[in-house]
């Protein structure tokens, strides 16, 4: 049976948050809220999803309307490894001549190239290697 409740069904509901990607796009002219401008087609978005606070860099695409619209490639970032990410390259002369490669709070790997007179850095996640064979053998056993 069916509890009757004393608030309507519309009340309810809770209210859905705005996505901080806009999937309509928006023009070189309006910029929205929270989005940075890195140059290219690059942009620094701040977003807070589900009460989580999030930095994307991600690349952008420019359809043939002007709108410009996020893919695919990109990486987020907390604010702790963020602000890591900002004091590491304030330190380091980024991109170097020598390829570089930083790991930033163990979580992001960081290189840097020069191609063509331009400079590039590549980012992405850092994943240890855990070695759980040893937790699942018992000390009298023996491997054939």
């Amino acid at each position: 049976m069916k509890r009757a409740s004393s608030e309507s069904a519309s009340s309810a509901t809770l209210a859905r948050k705005p996505s901080t990607f806009n999937t309509g796009g928006f023009t070189a002219d309006s910029i929205p809220q929270h989005h940075y401008h890195l140059g290219e087609d690059n942009y620094a978005v701040v977003s807070d999803f589900g009460d989580v606070l999030n930095v994307h860099i991600r690349k952008f695409r420019t359809n043939e309307n002007g709108r410009i619209f996020p893919t695919k490639n990109g990486v987020s970032f907390s604010p702790y490894v963020w602000e890591s990410l900002v004091t590491e390259m304030d330190k380091s002369s980024l991109p170097s001549e020598t390829g570089k490669a930083v790991i930033v709070r163990d979580t992001l790997f960081q290189s840097t190239a020069w191609i063509e007179d331009k400079p590039f850095i590549s980012f992405q996640r850092n994943v240890t290697k855990v070695n759980f064979s040893r937790q699942f053998l018992s000390s009298g056993a023996h491997l054939l």
